[in-house]
């Protein structure tokens, strides 16, 4: 489902994105550690870039962000406001949570976490 969504996306915005091809862990691992930031969604990259000393900017929709992290120095939050939480149940199917997060917040996120001195 993911990867017919990426395509999806990569159709629409034409020579703006490109499908990055299958990868390995390790490798996917080694492409963060040497990335100046990582901006991901609260997903399984997100916590292998932060485990490998990569900066992140993580967005955090429906689970917040101090239950899963990314754990260490150097890396921005984006979250909604609380009240925009789905209850727990409803987290995989509630989209509003992250809806909420505009591309300011995340392109300020960026900014900030770029321009911190302190390294994850």
């Amino acid at each position: 489902a993911e990867e017919a969504t990426a395509r999806e996306i990569v159709t629409v915005a034409g020579d703006a994105a490109t499908l990055a091809p299958a990868t390995s862990l390790q490798d996917l691992g080694e492409l963060f550690r040497m990335s100046p930031l990582v901006v991901s969604g609260d997903t399984g990259p997100l916590h292998l870039a932060a485990a490998v000393g990569a900066r992140c900017v993580g967005l955090f929709g429906p689970v917040p962000a101090e239950r899963n992290g990314p754990y260490g120095r150097g890396h921005v939050i984006v979250e909604p406001p609380a009240d925009l939480r789905p209850r727990w149940e409803d987290r995989k199917t509630d989209t509003a949570a992250m809806a909420a997060i505009s591309v300011d917040q995340v392109m300020q996120a960026v900014e900030t976490a770029l321009s911190r001195a302190d390294a994850a």
